[in-house]
């Protein structure tokens, strides 16, 4: 059984990140946060790994907050990854190249996500 993250986990990472990055982006509609994360961790066929990926991706395709959705977005799937005993092990540079070609070409998707994600996930030490 899956540990999922609730709409204030991520309302948490979110803010967390803000004073770290000195971003601003206040939760504009905290429906479609709430919605984006049911959906995010329904059960899936892929496992941990598909929830990481609808994870992110609902985070940006609905935009919960004013400011700073795709970092929260990555944060939040990595969180997510850590309570169930993996994390996302990734160089920062290619994955932001990754992440921006995905965004550009409006492919930023659960489907493109999923590859990524299992091949970025590593079990986290015993």
């Amino acid at each position: 059984m899956t540990k999922d993250l609730a709409a204030r986990d991520v309302l948490g990472i979110h803010l967390f990140l803000e004073r770290e990055f000195g971003a601003r982006g206040e939760l504009r509609d905290e429906g479609a946060l709430e919605e984006g994360l049911a959906r995010a961790m329904a059960e899936t066929g892929d496992g941990i790994f598909g929830k990481a990926a609808r994870l992110m991706a609902e985070i940006v395709d609905h935009a919960p907050f004013t400011g700073g959705n795709v970092r929260t977005a990555f944060f939040a799937a990595d969180v997510f990854l850590r309570m169930n005993g993996f994390f996302l092990r990734c160089d920062n540079v290619l994955t932001q190249r990754f992440f921006s070609a995905l965004l550009d070409e409006g492919r930023f998707t659960y489907e493109n996500l999923l590859p990524w994600v299992k091949a970025n996930a590593e079990r986290l030490n015993p």
